[in-house]
């Protein structure tokens, strides 16, 4: 045992003398938080009739690290794993996931989901492996989620304007039939592209971000279908004395077009959104206005699609892309940024334009406000009405109205890499949600949820 120990540390000074020749300088970074979550009656319905489950609750925690190596001035190596991310007490044979897009029995352990190198050049610099893809973080936080894509991406900045190109490949479907369970098959892969321009000028910052998707990863011998989207996002940001203002939109063209032997028809995907607010800074404390309005789909044009929730424009497997600014219960974008997962399981889902976690199919006004009212102690909160762009089906739809929602969260400052939260939503639920069903009889619900939140 003793020369075992020996043989440790012997290692452990030849790789610490070794750094010190090639001038590695490690560096990690991370965030851990635990979690408790209540949702009351996340079904919708009258809990007395025993038709539905009258509540969820659960524990949850993630540990995310970033282990960074600077090589050489200009060359560094990134990568990030999540680890020990559960439902407190699940069976690694769960079901429930823990965050949006995550395999419940993978996550559970550790998940090492990025790893890239950065170095730059004299055209520019240049990151290659698996990383943050730019619609993720694109802007504003207007669509904004923490996704990751493989490729490689260009950026550079010339005085007042910065300029990037990359290309991201979501998923990739034709190495073999283990991967591909359509078989054989030579183009069946996930892609797209981003050439985006930003200039900064006094007092504010503006940009135009272009993306053309290319979706292949449903097609077949026999059937399937190639989706090719075009998708432009302009944002500004700007300060006007005390207020602050920013922008976004997005307009998005392409096609559906069906392969030899599939017969369902060619569909042509059109479809716009809009973000705009404002924020009105006095001193210790805030308030503002928002404005949110993403085109659903008509279900009156079988030919036509009108809405966001085209499976190419969710940026590969990242569906929620609400981002902090929308409701906390009503798109399941949770406190902490994890999902409610309450609308998708209601007892009167609709089938079509149902606002699920898609940027989709809505009209949305808000008011929000915060303070620091003590040493340590900030209080917030967020006021909606939302209703519908279309209904959910032809027929006799109730209504377009989804409700109202209040969301108020406090956060104390324990230590300051260190945070104590809680979090609260209460939802008006609209009568959108009886669906086609005029005798529907659906049930307000709320949500609760307390952590811990440490930075390192």
């Amino acid at each position: 045992m003793k020369k075992f120990g020996i043989v440790l540390l012997s290692l452990g000074l030849i790789a610490a003398f070794g750094m010190s020749a090639y001038a590695v300088t490690p560096e990690m970074t991370g965030q851990y938080y635990a979690r408790g979550n209540y949702l009351s009656n996340p079904s919708m319905l009258d809990q007395n009739g025993g038709t539905a489950r009258s509540s969820i609750g659960y524990y949850d925690q993630r540990l995310r690290t970033f282990f960074r190596l600077k090589i050489a001035d200009g060359l560094t190596f990134t990568s990030r794993f999540d680890s020990m991310e559960a439902i407190w007490g699940q069976n690694l044979k769960g079901s429930i996931p823990t965050s949006k897009g995550s395999d419940a029995i993978n996550q559970q352990n550790i998940s090492w989901d990025q790893a890239w190198v950065t170095f730059k050049t004299g055209i520019g610099q240049f990151d290659v492996g698996y990383k943050s893809g730019t619609p993720y973080g694109w802007g504003t936080k207007f669509m904004n989620s923490p996704g990751t894509a493989p490729g490689v991406k260009w950026s550079n900045t010339f005085g007042n304007v910065s300029v990037l190109a990359d290309f991201n490949r979501t998923s990739q479907g034709d190495e073999s039939t283990n991967f591909n369970p359509q078989g054989f098959q030579s183009d069946v892969s996930n892609d797209y592209y981003d050439v985006a321009a930003t200039y900064k000028f006094q007092g504010g910052e503006a940009g135009l971000l272009w993306t053309y998707f290319r979706q292949a990863l449903t097609r077949t011998s026999t059937a399937g279908s190639l989706t090719t989207n075009n998708v432009l996002q302009p944002y500004v940001k700007t300060k006007v004395g005390p207020v602050d203002v920013e922008a976004e939109a997005y307009y998005m063209s392409g096609k559906t077009a069906s392969d030899t032997g599939n017969t369902a028809i060619d569909v042509d995907v059109k479809t716009k959104g809009l973000y705009v607010n404002a924020k009105y800074n006095m001193g210790a404390a805030y308030v503002g206005g928002r404005f949110i309005y993403a085109s659903g789909d008509d279900p009156t044009t079988a030919d036509q699609y009108e809405g966001g929730r085209n499976s190419a424009f969710g940026y590969g497997t990242d569906t929620d892309i609400w981002g902090e600014i929308s409701p906390t219960i009503m798109w399941g974008y949770g406190y902490h940024g994890l999902s409610v997962a309450a609308i998708p399981t209601h007892g009167a889902a609709p089938t079509a334009n149902d606002p699920g976690t898609k940027l989709d199919n809505a009209w949305i006004y808000g008011l929000f406000g915060g303070a620091t009212v003590a040493k340590n102690l900030d209080l917030s909160f967020k006021a909606f009405y939302m209703k519908a762009d279309q209904d959910g089906a032809t027929g006799t739809w109730q209504s377009k109205d989804y409700g109202k929602e209040l969301d108020v969260k406090a956060t104390y400052k324990i230590y300051d890499q260190l945070t104590y939260n809680v979090g609260f939503a209460y939802l008006w639920t609209g009568d959108w949600f009886k669906g086609t069903t005029a005798s529907a009889d659906v049930k307000n619900i709320y949500y609760v949820s307390h952590w811990i939140d440490l930075n390192f």
